[in-house]
């Protein structure tokens, strides 16, 4: 995060925001929720991908250390509306694998094909974002 603050604090402008992204903070052993704190004024997007600190990627909401429902309402109380991501890394597809991913997918979705991995990233995504009261459509 304080890496992300140092760019971000040269470039911050209005056509420079940062994207949050739950995972990539627990993957480098940071606590979630001070991130966040760190990161917020400079955020303006969100990428909607969950991970244990054991490297796994689970199904948004699905791993406590991110903060993820906690974080997703500061913003909302703080008035955001801006775009959301969805990251399909609960299954490691192709196209996943060439962007070379860190971590594992999902172990209890592991029989599921990336199509399938993908309908339950989106169906836990829209639900923390219910438990927040982001609503999107």
């Amino acid at each position: 995060a304080e890496d992300c603050m140092t760019i971000a604090e040269k470039l911050r402008g209005p056509s420079f925001k940062m994207i949050y992204d739950f995972a990539n903070y627990i993957r480098t052993g940071q606590d979630g929720w001070a991130t966040w704190q760190m990161c917020k004024d400079a955020t303006d997007c969100f990428h909607l991908k969950d991970q244990k600190p054991s490297g796994e990627h689970v199904p948004m909401g699905d791993a406590p250390e991110t903060h993820a429902e906690r974080i997703l309402r500061d913003a909302k109380d703080a008035g955001f509306g801006g775009p959301l991501t969805i990251e399909p890394h609960l299954t490691h597809s192709s196209a996943v694998v060439a962007t070379n991913v860190h971590g594992s997918g999902s172990m209890s979705l592991k029989d599921m094909t990336p199509a399938q991995t993908f309908q339950v990233a989106c169906e836990a995504s829209h639900a923390i974002l219910k438990k927040a009261g982001l609503q999107y459509h």
